[in-house]
């Protein structure tokens, strides 16, 4: 008798948190952030369109009964099973709701609309790195937590944070720099030099929480044109160089 060897291949996942209350953002319609237009494509597009071409699956973690606007390449939404947690909590339902078939997850807010493939990719390759299982930007001297890669093997850290009655990223950052050893930590930093290799001026990520920061992004865009593949961006690229 034949004995078949069969081989799981593992994926690799985008999340994307929508469910944010948006309250500085003073929004009358509903959606939150993410229906937010921009240059003709609600938020949660731009980011989907960067985040798309680097992962083999995307999910978008909402609020229950949120309305969200169709941009055509999530593959899921998954609902946030405690609505108002935090981050972590959206994390935590979009790895439970993934399957064990996911060896690393790009995890991103809807906010950052100029969000660049690149960088997703060389947060995706940082976790590559032996014992490395979050790789964060650090940017403008704060961690940027939601423009990360980690392991779903994070899991776990995660949910004993949320038990501690932890909410804000900070806390599982605290955990793993805490969980450090002579052999290396789990939690690796990456530089804005680092960065920079691939978004000269680290726009991948400016987040919208203000109105004031809103017409900031929409200026930028209105100039840049980053959405555009046919239209050179500052500098004389454009964003399918970002691919």
């Amino acid at each position: 008798m034949t004995r078949l060897h069969l081989v799981c291949r593992m994926h690799t996942l985008g999340i994307i948190l929508a469910g944010g209350s948006s309250r500085r953002m003073q929004l009358s319609a509903g959606g939150g952030k993410a229906a937010v237009v921009v240059a003709g494509r609600p938020l949660l597009g731009h980011v989907c369109d960067a985040i798309r071409p680097a992962v083999d699956r995307l999910v978008i973690v909402a609020a229950p009964d949120q309305p969200l606007p169709d941009v055509g390449c999530s593959d899921a939404i998954v609902p946030d099973s405690r609505p108002g947690a935090g981050p972590l909590a959206g994390i935590a339902d979009a790895l439970r709701a993934a399957g064990a078939d996911v060896a690393k997850a790009f995890v991103a807010s809807c906010d950052v609309p100029l969000l660049k493939t690149a960088v997703v990719r060389l947060l995706l390759a940082s976790i590559d790195e032996p014992g490395v299982a979050w790789a964060v930007p650090w940017v403008a001297d704060h961690p940027q937590v939601l423009v990360s890669a980690m392991r779903p093997t994070l899991l776990p850290e995660i949910e004993a944070v949320l038990a501690a009655g932890r909410r804000d990223p900070r806390g599982l950052i605290d955990r793993l720099r805490l969980a450090g050893s002579d052999s290396g930590s789990p939690l690796r930093l990456i530089a804005s030099e680092e960065l920079q290799k691939v978004d000269p001026n680290l726009e991948s990520f400016a987040d919208i929480d203000t109105p004031d920061d809103l017409a900031r992004i929409k200026a930028c865009l209105l100039y840049s044109a980053p959405w555009r593949p046919d239209i050179p961006a500052r500098g004389g690229r454009s964003r399918a160089d970002d691919g």
